[in-house]
């Protein structure tokens, strides 16, 4: 996908989804080099470009822990590695229901300076009207500084930092989930 301006072409890549990008390790270096030409028919002629880019996992938004169960009220938390300096770039849903992150600095700093690939906490309360459950839990970071490749964007992967930690549980019935509400 793509879109110009008077001045630029903006190739709009799609998610990696090769062996490389989906079977990284917890290390967090795992990189695919992907080229790209592009030809534009002007006036002058057809005019054409190469470049590289490259997917990488390092600012990929990494989930090492989720808190197994919430009640609707009560908070719950998201340990993350992520790079990024604003509470409002996350986007954090229980199935397909937002929770609340907290405002004013409530259940979590509205601004913030995540840029050491240290794990943070993240703090939310469930929304009130979820009926209980099982339910899987999703966090994505829009950045728009993506382009300067500094800050965290795109869909979190998962991996837990050590083997005390829970992402993923199953019910007895075998049903696959990552927090009861």
């Amino acid at each position: 996908n793509y879109y110009t301006t008077n001045e630029q072409i903006y190739c709009v890549t799609p998610p990696c989804t090769t062996n490389d990008c989906l079977t990284q390790s917890p290390g967090y270096s795992a990189w695919v080099s992907v080229g790209i030409s592009v030809f534009v028919n002007t006036v002058k002629g057809i005019l054409g470009a190469y470049s590289t880019f490259y997917y990488s996992t390092y600012y990929t938004p990494i989930i090492s822990s989720i808190s197994t169960y919430t009640w609707a009220s009560s908070v719950g938390s998201i340990d993350t590695k992520v790079y990024t300096d604003s509470l409002d770039k996350f986007t954090i849903k229980i199935n397909n229901h937002f929770v609340n992150l907290g405002t004013n600095d409530e259940l979590n700093y509205d601004d913030f300076n995540w840029y050491n690939w240290q794990t943070n906490t993240i703090y939310f309360i469930p929304p009130g009207d979820m009926t209980a459950g099982f339910y899987n839990l999703t966090m994505q970071l829009t950045n728009s500084d993506s382009l300067t490749q500094t800050l965290s964007t795109g869909y979190a992967n998962t991996f837990p930092d050590d083997s005390s930690k829970n992402i993923y549980s199953s019910t007895l019935s075998g049903l696959a989930y990552s927090t009861a509400v």
